[in-house]
């Protein structure tokens, strides 16, 4: 085989125009004259491109004449394959048609003869092809009148079955009616009495349930008024332990101090004894040494005298915190089984003696008076106490 004829049969173009004619058999047959216009003359030009690759001789036709035909036929193809998706109109595949048309309009015509035989049979052929898709269609034309005329036959006779139904269920609707009345009312009648029964029975229920209720919330008041001496008890106790708790700090803090005193009262005798031996004055007067032993001395004793009043006001403090202890210690039992009122005045004394009558004894005396820490305790005291209710 010949180099042009190879390179002419084996050219990309025709496989080309092989897609483009399934394409051409799957588009549906236009509704429109102009679309079916358009459709021939696409139809005209595939059988023309495809003639011409059994009557053109290889040596005439170049391999760029081949290329730009193949590119006009790639995109003639896409666009009647956009066609057959609905994406294009025949209106806009007719320029993709008119360029294959410009392009094998560059290759050497063929002989007269054959370009008539070629022109009449790619007529013939897109003819012979429309008549048979127009068979195609009259045919399912008929198959749908056909279809058409079996669902119009098949409506009528489900008309008449949709009538006598109709008539059927008027007709028990009519029976209902007449029978169904009386047995509602009975069914009516009967549920009237249960419900009735119910009501009794839950009044009945509501009765008992409330005498319980009513029982249950004289033992929850009688609870709840044990339960508050119960917390006044633990929280008197606490106060006292937090008392016994101050009286023990203030100890540790007298005992402190009382050593404090003793060391330095200790010191002070040891400076005085040790001054006054001759070798510790050496050749100063009399007088100097004197004045110098008696104010080392009487600093240093001050300092003790100091510390020895601290332990004595700590003191004082562990003994007013003891007294209390024992007081809040006692206070609950004694006065367990007394009547309510009677218990909240003698708390009420018990206060004012522990907090206000010692804190005026205090001041008059004219200590210190401690009644700020008590009066800290107080508040605790107080907050721990229930409130009391009357049921």
């Amino acid at each position: 085989m010949m180099l042009w004829d190879t390179r002419f049969k084996t050219h990309p173009l025709w496989s080309t125009a092989t897609q483009l004619r399934e394409a051409m058999n799957q588009v549906p047959y236009p509704e429109t004259a102009e679309d079916r216009d358009a459709l021939a003359y696409a139809g005209t030009v595939l059988e023309l491109l495809e003639k011409r690759r059994g009557d053109t001789d290889g040596r005439d036709v170049s391999p760029a004449m081949l290329n730009n035909t193949n590119a006009a036929a790639a995109n003639f193809a896409t666009y009647l394959t956009g066609v057959g998706a609905g994406s294009y109109t025949w209106s806009q595949v007719i320029p993709a048609v008119d360029e294959v048309v410009t392009t094998l309009g560059q290759w050497p015509p063929m002989k007269i003869a054959r370009w008539l035989s070629g022109l009449n049979t790619a007529v013939e052929s897109f003819q012979v092809k429309t008549s048979e898709a127009l068979d195609r269609t009259m045919a399912r034309v008929g198959s749908v009148d056909q279809e058409t005329s079996t669902l119009a036959d098949q409506l009528t006779e489900l008309s008449i079955e949709v009538g006598r139904e109709r008539q059927r269920i008027s007709e028990a609707i009519a029976t209902f009616t007449t029978d169904g009345e009386e047995a509602v009312r009975k069914l009516l009648d009967e549920q009237q009495d249960r419900i009735t029964a119910s009501e009794a029975d839950w009044a009945k229920h509501l009765t008992e349930q409330q005498a319980k209720s009513d029982e249950h919330n004289k033992l929850m008041a009688a609870y709840e008024e044990k339960s508050i001496k119960v917390l006044e008890a633990v929280g008197t106790n606490s106060t006292a332990t937090d008392y016994g708790t101050y009286a023990k700090a203030q100890h540790d803090a007298a005992d402190l101090w009382r050593r404090v005193a003793t060391t330095v009262f200790a010191v002070a005798g040891i400076w005085f004894i040790v001054s006054s031996f001759p070798w510790f004055t050496g050749e100063a007067a009399t007088w100097e040494s004197s004045l110098s032993r008696l104010g080392v001395t009487a600093a240093v004793a001050g300092v003790g005298a100091y510390a020895a009043r601290e332990s004595s006001q700590h003191r004082k403090q562990e003994r007013g915190a003891k007294k209390v202890q024992l007081v809040l210690t006692a206070l609950e039992p004694f006065v367990a089984n007394l009547p309510n009122e009677t218990q909240d005045e003698i708390r009420a004394e018990a206060a004012r003696a522990i907090f206000v009558i010692k804190d005026e004894t205090e001041e008059a005396a004219g200590d210190e008076p401690s009644g700020t820490a008590y009066l800290e305790l107080a508040r605790s005291i107080v907050e721990k106490l229930p409130t009391r209710t009357t049921s």
